[in-house]
């Protein structure tokens, strides 16, 4: 019995040993769930968001084209070369653009021909002066030429207006004459006149007496009526010859604002028309300077476009694209659509250079610069994205050491978001659905 008693009591001793180790393995897990439960709610995780981008130029490269294009004359820089700003690259054929400069340079010297004689002309000057206007070019022989011509007309358009004006002055002395005449035979009239009434009151005192017939006295009284009667006519063609000495007067007036008003009218036009061709001028004389075709920057020479000298340049044709040198190298990168909410200027982003090898070449920390306004479409697979502008200070490119980056190297980037907890990250899909859910109810 007491055998049997000490068998039954050796399991108990047995479970007395192995409880507290099972009390003490749910109390560690019990803690750490615990402590990892106090961690996911309490403990900020850091998030990021992947893009995909490439090194380049914060300007572009540039492309050079030309407006109207012509004929290739030179190509004075080759694939690679290295250029300055404003340096000559391409020279097109000026013949046509000289040509048309040429027409209007010589327009406006006939038009400025014509204005210094009007000018005169409406002064009343008596002779051109064309000083002012050519200056130096006086003795050129095609502004000799417009000289001459363009006096020869002042003299001639002189000459008729003063031809015009002498004949009426001439009519004006021929009525000054005749009014003359008149006057002095007027004047024996009257003295006739005079005579002839004397003598007929002495013809009627004979006739009264009886010593006379009737026929001496009409005589005397009808060549008095006709004496009467020439001197009123005589007045009459006065008072015409006067009124063609006013007439006369009058044409003469006529005659010079008629002329002042058709130079004053041409002198309008022709003023018109030089500001026209001036503005041409300007035009002429910009295509004409385009024929040098320029670096706008400096950089290094790319996808040079045309090889053949007399080539044709088309129209807007890209003729070359000049990388600069010295521009500030940034890293463009396509972000998702959905991402766009979590980024903003300044914000801090982590870039690794996809070209070099991820072991030895260090992460770059940079800062956002820039989002684009609207989102663009990838032809290829007709994803949208936002392209995002990375700027890397100088001092995080010192971490490449002598690794050189160039245009077109691909790279990742890292953009840091708003860091949160664990539960936060876990949570937040169930809260979207959840939103969404009270939003369709």
């Amino acid at each position: 019995m007491a055998n049997l008693a000490l068998e039954t009591s050796k399991p108990s001793l047995t479970n007395m040993s192995v409880k507290p180790s099972i009390i003490a393995g749910i109390l560690i897990i019990l803690v750490m769930l615990g402590g990892f439960g106090a961690w996911a709610t309490m403990a900020n995780l850091s998030g990021a968001i992947l893009a995909s981008g490439v090194v380049t130029l914060d300007s572009k490269r540039k492309t050079v084209q030309h407006l109207e294009g012509g004929i290739v004359a030179e190509i004075l820089v080759s694939e690679g070369e290295k250029v300055d700003r404003g340096q000559l690259l391409v020279k097109l054929d000026d013949t046509r653009a000289a040509a048309n400069l040429a027409n209007i340079e010589a327009q406006i010297d006939v038009f400025l021909a014509r204005l210094a004689r009007l000018r005169s002309e409406q002064n009343l000057a008596m002779e051109i002066s064309f000083n002012h206007i050519f200056k130096a070019r006086r003795y050129e022989p095609v502004v000799v030429e417009m000289i001459e011509g363009q006096t020869a007309l002042f003299k001639a358009r002189r000459e008729s207006l003063e031809g015009e004006i002498t004949l009426q002055t001439q009519k004006k002395v021929q009525y000054l004459e005749q009014i003359q005449g008149l006057e002095a035979q007027i004047a024996a009239s009257k003295k006739i006149e005079a005579i002839s009434a004397e003598e007929l009151v002495t013809t009627r005192k004979l006739y009264d007496n009886g010593n006379l017939t009737l026929q001496p006295v009409l005589d005397l009284e009808k060549s008095l009526a006709h004496l009467k009667g020439q001197i009123g006519e005589y007045q009459a063609n006065i008072a015409s010859a006067r009124a063609g000495i006013a007439e006369s007067d009058l044409r003469v007036l006529q005659l010079r604002i008629d002329f002042r008003e058709a130079v004053e009218s041409e002198l309008l036009d022709v003023q018109a028309k030089i500001f026209e061709l001036r503005e041409q001028r300007i035009m002429a004389n910009y295509e004409h300077n385009r024929v040098e075709i320029r670096a706008p920057k400096g950089g290094k020479i790319m996808d040079l476009g045309i090889h053949t000298i007399g080539g044709v340049l088309s129209p807007g044709q890209a003729i070359l694209d000049i990388v600069p040198e010295e521009d500030e190298l940034i890293v463009e990168a396509r972000l998702q659509t959905q991402d766009i909410d979590k980024i903003s200027m300044n914000q801090t982003a982590v870039v690794r250079m996809s070209a070099f090898s991820s072991r030895t070449t260090p992460e770059l920390n940079g800062l956002v610069s820039g989002v684009s306004a609207d989102s663009f479409i990838d032809e290829t697979n007709g994803m949208s994205f936002y392209k995002l502008r990375i700027r890397i200070p100088q001092d995080e490119m010192e971490k490449l050491n002598e690794l050189v980056l160039m245009p077109g190297m691909p790279a990742e980037v890292f953009v840091q978001t708003e860091a949160r907890t664990m539960v936060s990250y876990l949570m937040k899909p169930l809260s979207d659905s959840a939103l969404r859910a009270f939003r369709e109810d």
